[in-house]
Parts: structure tokens; C-alpha cells; sequence
């Protein structure tokens, strides 16, 4: 039988533990097996129940079941890394193989690429060949620019101008001569050459004739279709202008119809609001009237209610006195009467007596009321009145005590304000106090940079005039050397040599003065201080001391005449 292995549950600790178990298999003796016996609970902890006893094909599928994943991917790594390793081996097996198609393939390409080296080295040479020419060429190029510029000079251009004129010179020579020698052949000739000009000028003149003929006739018959044709337009013209006329009687009468059928228009509507406007005022008028009648009607119920009420009070009042005089009148019969008459004549007029007294006293009860309600309305009136005002007069007064308020308010603002200014402009000031200090020193080093750079620009200046100066004695050199070879071949040439001469001389400028060597050898040009401007000759042909006058160096009237160089 298998065997068995103890698994033990913790209370605290879900985890499974094995122990050291003694299994035995019938009557013999098992052996002992520590299974992780540290991560085992105390003995005394245990209890019977929370021991399982699993086999071992369980416990290792178990096992097997936790760390299935990491053996497989452990397997297919062991796979993957001898599959590579074969390969590796038999391509470093096969790699030397020529009898293969890959070794073919590879000696091909060994052959390819010795092949291209070669090429390359070839097309190297090639190039190195043709940077050479074409370095060559870029030296032809350049001393031929070289060339060019140099004959762009002024003193080369003079000198070709002077070649010229030589050339010049020597042709014209020439050409006298030879016109000379053509006079001298041509004298014989002049009597056919004479008469066959005058037969040409006459066939001339004829041609000339035939021409101006036709000429004439063609014009004739131009301005004869010419003055058709104005005739054409004239007529034409005039019928334009008899059809515009007409269309214009007809726009003319048009215009007038409308502006008559306007004018009716606006009459009409002129009319219309002339009446419009009198309806307008008699509706005016009339609801003035109805106003008016309405007044009146109000003023006369006023009236008629006035004189009711001081009628009521007259008749109540004249009624009393003849009260009075029908009393005094009757009291001397009434004493005779009969006592029973007497009273009941008593009664009867204490009864006329009580209802007249209580229509009167209910007539001033009501007028009372009235009078009572209006003084009510108008202490009510007055109470509002004087409520509205009291409180305008708070309002006022809290407004007042709030603008007041605010004008502090404002004034504290104010004064922070103008505080906050001054420091502001006393922080400006100190700014630009600042400022003004590091521009005056920016200012003092500009103008120590600005000295020293004029120097250095005078110290250049000078090294560039000595250079220069230089530069135009070489050129000078050279100028003399090309002018001495162009001499030299005008006099093989027999031309005329003066003008080759005069512009060889030394000094370039084309003046007639003196040459400086101080300017580079420069020959300047002396004007005359008048309209003209002419050049002065360099000579003299007598010398005189102006009387009057002190002598002075030679040279140091050239402001006084106007000499410019």
C-alpha cells in the first residue's frame, strides 16, 4: 500500500503543514519521514481532528498542480535553447560548404564586392583625373577674370582708349591715302559716271511723276467716297435728330400729364388734410364744449345745492318767527279755550314741533357728517403729509450722514492716494537719479570705446594707405611692363605713337600736374576757378613777382585760385 502523509490545519493559519509521521504497514516497522518539521505547530497544539492523512501520488499531483505553469514554461525555455544551440552548430558546420547554394551564393557576392572595390578604385583615379582638370580649368577661368578686371581699370582703359586712338589714327592715314590714289584713278571716269547719274535722275524724276498721278487720283477717289459717306451720316444724323425730337415731344408731354395727375394728387391730398384738420378742430372744439357744459352742469349742481341749503335755512328760519307770531297771536285765545282743546291743541303742535326740529336736526347731522368725513380726509391728508415729509427728512439726513461718510472715506483714499504718489514719485525720482548715474558711465565708457576705436580705425587707416600705396606701385609696375610690350608692337605697326606715349606716363588721374608719390602716384587735375572750368596746363613760359605782394612758397596759392585735386 502507499504510503501515507499527515496534513495538518492550524487554527490561526490556514496554510498546510506536514509532520514527522511514523506510517506502518502491517505488522512491520515504518520508517520515519520529516516533512518541513519548522513550519510545524507545537505537539500540543494539534488537534486529532485537524490531521489529514493524504498519500503520496496525491501530495506530488498536488505539487505538481501548484507549479504546473513554471514547469512548462521552464520545459519549453530547455527546448527553445536546444533548438538554437542545433542551429548554431550546423550553420558553423555548413558555412565553409562551397558545394551548397548559400556558398554559392557567398562566393558570388565575394566576387561582386571585389569586383566593385576595383570599379571604385578606378572611378577614384577618374576623379582624381578630372578634379585636376577641372582645377585647371578654374585657374584658366580665374586669371582669364583676372585679365578682364585688370583691363577694367582706369589706367588700362585709358591706355587701350589711347591704343584706339592710335589705330585710329593710323587707319585715317590710310584712308586719305588711299583716297588719294582713288581721286587720281577716277578722274578719267567722272564724265560716264556724271552722265549715267543724269539719265538715272531723270528716269527718277519720270517714275517720281507717274506716281504722284497716281497718287492724286487715289485720293480723288477717297475723299469723293469720303464725302458720301459724311453726306450718309449727315442725313442719318438729322434723322436721329427728327426721331429724338419727336420722342422727346412725347417724353415732354408725358412729363407734363404726370405732373399735372401730381399736382391733382396733391391737391387732393391737400384738401383732404384741410378737412382731416377741420374735423380734428371741430372734435377739439366740440370735447372743449362737452368739457365746458360739464363744468357748468358741475358748478350749477353746486349752486342749485347752495341755494337749496340757504333756502332750507331761510324757510326753517322764517318759519320760526311765524312760529313766534302765530304763538304771541294765539296765546290770549288759547288761554280762553277750553282746557281740553288746549291741550290737545298742545299736543298737536308739540308734534309739528318734534318732527320739524328732527328734519332740521337730521338735515345739520348730515351736513355734519359731511363736513366731519372732510375735515377727517383732510387731517388724514395732512398726517400723511407730515409722515412722508418726516420721513424724507430722515432720508435725507441718513443720506446726508452717508455722503458725509463717504466723502471721509473718499478724503482718506484720497490722502493714502497722494501719500502713496509722493513715495511713488520720490522712489521715480530716485530711479531715475539711478538710471541717470549708470547712463552718464555707460556714456563714459562709449566714449572711451569711441576714442579707441578711432584710433585703431587711424592706426588701420594708415596701414591701409601704406598698403595701398603699395598696392599702386605694383599695379603701376605691372601697367608699364604691359604698356612697354604694347609700345613695342605699335612701333613694329608704324602707328602714331604720341597719344601711347603721353598716356604710358607715370601717375595715374589723367591730369596735366605733377604726380604725388604721397597719393599713390596720382597725376591730379587743376581747374580754373571762373564758368568755365578748364583744365590749367602744367607749364610756364615766364615767371613775374607780383608787386605789392609777399612771396610765398611754391604751392600755397592753390586755395586762392581754386585748384582742386
Amino acid at each position: 500500500s502507499a504510503d501515507a502523509i499527515a496534513i495538518c490545519y492550524h487554527p490561526n493559519n490556514s496554510t498546510m503543514a506536514s509532520a514527522t509521521l511514523t506510517v506502518q504497514h502491517g505488522r512491520r516497522k515504518g520508517t520515519t519521514k520529516d516533512f518541513y518539521q519548522d513550519e510545524l505547530p507545537q505537539a500540543e497544539a494539534i488537534h486529532p481532528r485537524e490531521i489529514a492523512l493524504v498519500t503520496g501520488n496525491e501530495w506530488q499531483r498536488i505539487k505538481n498542480s501548484l507549479t504546473k505553469k513554471q514547469d512548462e514554461e521552464e520545459k519549453l525555455r530547455v527546448e527553445r535553447d536546444k533548438r538554437l544551440r542545433l542551429h548554431r552548430t550546423s550553420k558553423d558546420i555548413v558555412k565553409n560548404w562551397e558545394n551548397t547554394i548559400e556558398g554559392q551564393r557567398q562566393k558570388k557576392l565575394q566576387a561582386k564586392r571585389i569586383r566593385e572595390e576595383k570599379e571604385e578604385e578606378e572611378k577614384k583615379k577618374v576623379d582624381i583625373e578630372e578634379a585636376k582638370f577641372q582645377a585647371q580649368k578654374r585657374k584658366e577661368a580665374i586669371d582669364h577674370a583676372k585679365k578682364l578686371q585688370y583691363y577694367q581699370t582706369d589706367r588700362v582703359k585709358g591706355f587701350h582708349g589711347a591704343l584706339l586712338l592710335t589705330e585710329v589714327l593710323r587707319e585715317r592715314d590710310a584712308q586719305v591715302e588711299y583716297k588719294k590714289r582713288k581721286q587720281e584713278a577716277a578722274k578719267g571716269r567722272d564724265g560716264v559716271y556724271a552722265q549715267r547719274a543724269r539719265e538715272a535722275y531723270e528716269r527718277g524724276m519720270l517714275d517720281d511723276q507717274e506716281q504722284a498721278v497716281a497718287r492724286l487720283t487715289a485720293k480723288k477717289v477717297v475723299a469723293e467716297f469720303q464725302i458720301e459717306q459724311v453726306r450718309e451720316h449727315v442725313q442719318k444724323a438729322e434723322k436721329l435728330k427728327s426721331e429724338d425730337q419727336a420722342e422727346g415731344a412725347t417724353i415732354r408731354r408725358e412729363v407734363e400729364e404726370f405732373h399735372k395727375k401730381r399736382l391733382e394728387e396733391e391737391e387732393k391730398r391737400q384738401e383732404e388734410k384741410i378737412k382731416l384738420n377741420q374735423t380734428l378742430h371741430d372734435a377739439l372744439d366740440h370735447k372743449r364744449q362737452i368739457q365746458a357744459m360739464r363744468q357748468k352742469d358741475e358748478e350749477g349742481q353746486e349752486e342749485e345745492i347752495r341755494l337749496f341749503v340757504e333756502a332750507k335755512k331761510k324757510m326753517m328760519r322764517m318759519r320760526k318767527e311765524q312760529e313766534r307770531a302765530l304763538f304771541k297771536q294765539l296765546r290770549d285765545q288759547q288761554d280762553k279755550m277750553v282746557s281740553q282743546l288746549a291741550s290737545q291743541m298742545q299736543t298737536k303742535v308739540d308734534d309739528e314741533d318734534k318732527k320739524i326740529a328732527q328734519a332740521v336736526e337730521e338735515t345739520d347731522k348730515k351736513r355734519e357728517d359731511a363736513l366731519r368725513a372732510k375735515e377727517l380726509q383732510r387731517q388724514e391728508r395732512k398726517r400723511a403729509i407730515h409722515e412722508h415729509r418726516t420721513e424724507m427728512m430722515a432720508e435725507n439726513e441718513m443720506k446726508r450722514k452717508e455722503e458725509e461718510e463717504r466723502d471721509i472715506e473718499m478724503l482718506k483714499q484720497r490722502v493714502e492716494l497722494d501719500m502713496k504718489f509722493h513715495q511713488g514719485a520720490l522712489n521715480d525720482e530716485k530711479k531715475r537719479r539711478e538710471v541717470a548715474k549708470q547712463l552718464q558711465s555707460f556714456h563714459d565708457e562709449q566714449i572711451e570705446q569711441r576714442c579707441s576705436a578711432e584710433d585703431k580705425l587711424h592706426s588701420e587707416q594708415l596701414e591701409f594707405d601704406k598698403k595701398q600705396a603699395e598696392a599702386l606701385k605694383a599695379e603701376e609696375e605691372q601697367f608699364q611692363r604691359y604698356a612697354e610690350t604694347v609700345l613695342k608692337e605699335a612701333e613694329e605697326t608704324n602707328s602714331c605713337m604720341p597719344p601711347l606715349r603721353a598716356a604710358v606716363r607715370a601717375g595715374a588721374g589723367g591730369g596735366r600736374g605733377p604726380s604725388f608719390d604721397g597719393l599713390g602716384g596720382l597725376r591730379p587735375s587743376f581747374q580754373a576757378m571762373d564758368s568755365t572750368g578748364v583744365q590749367l596746363p602744367s607749364y610756364c613760359r615766364q615767371r613775374k613777382r607780383v608787386q605789392g605782394r609777399p612771396s610765398k612758397q611754391p604751392g600755397s596759392t592753390q586755395k586762392r585760385m581754386g585748384f582742386t585735386w
